[in-house]
């Protein structure tokens, strides 16, 4: 029998050679092979990152280090929109009390302008795609992410990015890496520890 379990960490593999005999009754279960599937460097760079503000130059530099990993659009157009993005905030505020009533109107109204590109004509993506092995040695999968910027209270410019629901591409990779498993061995794994 073969046993599968995914973690935070990756995953495992425990093929008990001893699980039953053949007609069915239970064995001992003391010969087991283990294959630890721990996830892929690059995937686990990416997930630490994973909705965590930085620095404009920060956030450029983690670019252009793993523009490898970017699919869409292209990484140097994304590259460039890292680099040359420039947002503006402008607040307006305004209030009045009225003495003869004792009501107090206030008005806040804040406005952002961005802009990418030397001339800052390359429009901000909303959305952008990498494409990451989520297990070690595994193939890459596909993941969508949003680009997300502010401006902090000290008037810097700061950017994250969000992996969209990055748990249902690490299932559907796991499931990947069980089918392999099963069409070699012939053997339906089970879900979950022996």
């Amino acid at each position: 029998a073969i046993f599968a379990k995914v973690s935070a960490n990756g995953g495992s593999f425990v093929g008990v050679l001893d699980y039953h005999t053949p007609k069915g009754d239970p064995s001992w279960c003391a010969h087991k092979a283990t294959y630890d599937c721990p996830h892929d460097p690059l995937f686990a760079l990416w997930m630490k990152d994973n909705n965590a503000w930085k620095p404009q130059r920060e956030f450029a530099e983690f670019l252009e280090s793993n523009t490898a990993q970017i699919v869409e659009p292209s990484a140097a157009e994304f590259l460039e929109v890292a680099q040359t993005l420039t947002a503006r905030t402008q607040v307006s505020f305004s209030g009045s009390t009225r003495l003869d009533s004792g009501r107090d109107q206030v008005a806040y109204e804040a406005t952002s302008e961005t802009k990418a590109g030397e001339k800052g004509s390359l429009p901000l993506p909303p959305l952008f795609t990498v494409g990451l092995p989520v297990f070690d040695g595994a193939r890459p999968w596909k993941f969508k992410a949003r680009l997300r910027h502010r401006i902090t209270d000290q008037k810097k410019l700061e950017l994250k990015y969000e992996l969209i629901n990055p748990q249902l591409t690490v299932r559907a990779a796991w499931d990947d890496i069980v089918q392999v498993i099963t069409e070699a061995t012939k053997i339906e794994p089970y879900l979950g520890s022996c």
